[in-house]
């Protein structure tokens, strides 16, 4: 059997698994070897601040800039954390004003295992 090779760049992370459970991140760049059928990666993050932005309606678009700050918990918490993270903005700005879901955002944020750098609001009228 022909074993996995990795090749990890650097400020990135890898989150593997050993027989389907969390087993180790590797967060050092380099060329890794992981067993077929003992081990394998289950997904490569950017430790780097990722732009990215979130439209609640056609006037209010936020724009902001997030950095990973708990690796296991933004890969593990939801399948993909940046849409669960919107979602809940977007459910927040339906019951409260959008200044308090802004005050609000690194709490929903730390939920994922990520943390909002800057933010910005664009009112598009």
């Amino acid at each position: 059997m022909i074993p996995n090779i990795k090749i990890l760049a650097k400020n990135h992370a890898m989150v593997i698994e050993r027989f389907g459970k969390f087993d180790r991140i590797i967060d050092q760049a380099g060329i890794y070897i992981l067993i077929p059928l003992y081990e394998r990666a289950i997904e490569t993050v950017s430790l780097d601040p990722i732009k990215s932005h979130l439209s609640l309606d056609d006037d209010i678009k936020i724009d902001y800039i997030y950095q990973i700050v708990d690796i296991k918990t933004f890969v593990y918490q939801a399948l993909d954390s940046i849409h669960a993270f919107h979602e809940e903005l977007i459910n927040h700005s339906i019951h409260d004003n959008v200044i308090d879901l802004m005050d609000n955002m690194n709490d929903i944020a730390q939920h994922y295992g990520f943390k909002v750098n800057q933010c910005k609001i664009n009112n598009q009228k």
